[in-house]
């Protein structure tokens, strides 16, 4: 089964049902309790520390003067945007609420924690505010070296409180120390849970993953991958999608094997996204090579495409004898992906001539008058 068609059919990381009212929303924004084991409020799902959002009284304030006193194109785009992200942010409070809806798209599914939303709405207000601020110490006149000074001065002291609060959580973040064992393996190899060499000195909750990456070896059950993480499992017990072994399960054959054939495989190099195998002289032509890695239309063997073998990425030999196969992944939408990159420069660039071109024909009719 694609990677793809695993995502779309997986069981759901969560539920969307997450959603927090009125006075939680508040508890974010103004609770100085930020700490992982503080509950200044009860959301829906998750723990505090994934809900906090401290900036204060005042500041929450004041974003929400601004958005009502929002004038100009700019300031009103800016608001209009942070109201959606607003909106999502208060996560699933009906059936037709902007996370529901937005929590169907695939890209969008496995996302949790729709308050994460209310940062760049903070950020979208906040701009407006500046504006609105700008505003209000252009009209100070002959005081306006002393409307800066204060509000320098009250910058830096929400920005001091907001430090304050902001170190509880931070500080609890970067506690776990690497265990002696970690050392990195000269040749890559997977795993199937992890182990002493790819932990951390004390564990935590979750599946490690660093250490395993410094150690030049891979996990297979993580919560790395979404649609193949270990929440994603169906009523069988089985991730759908995951055909990639590792140490440690019976099923394991070494990074790369032949599914019925007398010839050996190794993985000589490997990269994210690219491998390269080598099978030894006793292969045969229309050999099954495989890859122990989970399958995806958007690998490909010397070029060719591959096929599905459980899961996992495999491709039938061309010729006989010794030779290096090289696998290498790349997500098929990445051209078009770079494609509505270069569009979107190319029309910024249109935009910016666009309006190069109205302000000097602008000064020109300023000037042509004046004379």
């Amino acid at each position: 089964m694609p990677l793809l068609d695993a995502f779309r059919s997986a069981p759901r990381l969560v539920e969307s049902t997450e959603s927090m009212d009125l006075r939680v929303f508040t508890e974010t924004l103004t609770a100085r309790a930020q700490g992982f084991g503080a509950h200044p409020a009860s959301p829906t799902q998750w723990g505090w520390h994934e809900w906090g959002m401290y900036i204060g009284f005042v500041p929450m304030a004041l974003l929400a003067v601004a958005a009502l006193q929002a004038r100009g194109a700019r300031e009103s785009a800016a608001r209009w945007v942070g109201v959606a992200f607003f909106l999502l942010g208060f996560g699933n409070f009906h059936d037709r609420s902007p996370w529901h809806l937005l929590h169907q798209a695939p890209v969008f599914r496995s996302l949790h924690v729709p308050s994460r939303w209310m940062y760049p709405a903070a950020l979208l207000f906040a701009l407006v505010a500046a504006g609105m601020i700008g505003r209000v110490v252009a009209r100070a006149g002959r005081h306006r070296l002393l409307a800066d000074a204060a509000m320098l001065a009250c910058v830096l002291w929400l920005g001091a409180d907001i430090a304050r609060v902001a170190a509880q959580p931070m500080g609890s973040a970067f506690w776990m120390e690497l265990s002696p064992a970690v050392v990195r393996s000269p040749e890559f190899h997977q795993e199937q849970a992890a182990t002493p060499a790819t932990s951390y000195r004390d564990g935590d909750w979750s599946v490690p993953l660093l250490p395993a990456v410094l150690a030049n070896v891979g996990v297979i059950t993580s919560t790395a991958v979404a649609p193949v993480g270990i929440y994603s499992k169906d009523a069988t017990g089985r991730i759908p999608g995951q055909g990639a072994k590792g140490r440690g399960d019976a099923a394991y054959r070494g990074e790369a094997f032949f599914v019925d054939s007398p010839a050996a495989a190794k993985l000589a190099r490997f990269s994210p996204n690219e491998m390269v195998v080598e099978v030894d002289e006793r292969a045969r032509k229309g050999d099954l090579l495989v890859l122990d890695q989970n399958f995806d239309p958007g690998w490909r063997a010397d070029g060719a495409p591959v096929e599905n073998h459980a899961d996992t990425v495999a491709v039938r030999l061309a010729r006989p004898g010794a030779a290096r196969v090289t696998f290498r992944y790349r997500p098929r939408s990445l051209g078009l992906g770079l494609a509505l990159f270069a569009a979107t420069l190319a029309a910024l660039a249109l935009l910016a001539r666009r309006a190069r071109a109205a302000a000097r024909g602008t000064l020109s009719e300023c000037a042509a008058s004046s004379v």
